[in-house]
């Protein structure tokens, strides 16, 4: 495999992020080009993409929020509160590059910036089959999320992040 670069996101990027959306999300649940672009706006930080020769394979949006928990106004374009903890809104890796821990290295670089600005918790909402996937990083489920997003059944995942150095 080719040598995977992980940075943060840039403007130039939003087109393949979008691509990259809609192969890995069904219609309903995909997000748009205006969410997208509120979220690298306002949350750069934590909006991170892997490329490979200068293309990007796969991306990670999150979000700080004061809440232990996801819910479907975390994923429209509207402000939400700063907080402690980081909210995983969407990992999406073009298929062809999956199963090769781009994904998980991603999610990894996310939860250090978190723990670099004093963040105490991660959580993310995934479907059944996603569970073994996200445990392997630290996630526990805590059980059926609040979000109806794209009228699926999601369950919530969180984590305490550990302190740098611990």
């Amino acid at each position: 495999m080719n040598n995977i670069v992980i940075r943060q996101a840039v403007y130039s990027d939003i087109d393949r992020i979008y691509e990259l959306e809609r192969m890995t999300f069904p219609p309903a649940e995909a997000a748009s080009m205006e969410k997208f672009d509120y979220r690298l706006r306002k949350y750069p930080y934590f909006f991170l993409v892997a490329e490979t020769d200068g293309i990007v394979q796969s991306y990670l949006t999150c979000i700080p929020v004061n809440v232990g928990y996801i819910d479907d106004e975390m994923y429209e374009a509207e402000p939400f509160p700063e907080g402690d903890t980081l909210a995983i809104l969407a990992v999406g890796t073009n298929p062809e590059f999956q199963r090769r821990g781009i994904a998980g290295a991603l999610i990894r670089e996310g939860l250090n910036r978190a723990v670099k600005l004093g963040m105490h918790h991660a959580v993310l909402a995934c479907k059944e089959e996603k569970f073994h996937f996200y445990s392997n990083l630290g996630f526990h489920e805590v059980g059926r999320s609040k979000s109806e997003h794209g009228n699926a059944i999601w369950y919530d995942m969180a984590m305490e992040l550990k302190k740098e150095g611990k």
